[in-house]
């Protein structure tokens, strides 16, 4: 009986995988934000592509967590 309270013990708690999604997609979003203001100055059509991937990568994020209803 002890060795199955160790056990749940050390499991991660259930929301610990979505937290780490959301902040990967935080990393991911400031990375490309970043990288896209540093070259304002060399190409302009780069930098909206840049910015608009980040900002997508959020949302399918969002939406692939909330169907597979880890968020309610």
């Amino acid at each position: 009986m002890e060795s199955i309270a160790i056990t749940r013990r050390l499991q991660p708690p259930e929301y610990a995988l979505d937290v780490l999604l959301i902040l990967r997609t935080l990393i991911i979003f400031i990375f490309f934000y970043g990288a896209a203001g540093l070259m304002e100055d060399q190409a302009t059509n780069e930098l909206q592509i840049l910015e608009l991937s980040a900002v997508s990568g959020i949302f399918v994020t969002f939406f692939a967590m909330r169907s597979a209803n880890r968020i309610r």
